[in-house]
């Protein structure tokens, strides 16, 4: 299962919408980071989707920013 194997830095999507990076894994609660000094804890069972470096920032932290040249 899914959420069986989410781990500590994984970045995530919870069932209600909010995205996060996972800080801690206990073992049916999960804390993740969505803001600087902000962290909530969610069930594991509500965590909907791991977000790949391909569907989450990847792509933008490689282009270039043209506008100043």
């Amino acid at each position: 299962d899914f959420a069986d194997s989410i781990k500590k830095g994984a970045r995530i999507v919870t069932a209600g919408g909010i995205h996060g990076v996972v800080v801690s894994v206990e073992e049916d609660i999960i804390t993740v980071s969505i803001a600087p000094k902000t962290n909530i804890k969610v069930q594991r069972g509500y965590i909907s989707s791991e977000l790949t470096s391909n569907t989450y920032g990847k792509k933008a932290s490689t282009t270039t920013d043209t506008s100043k040249a």
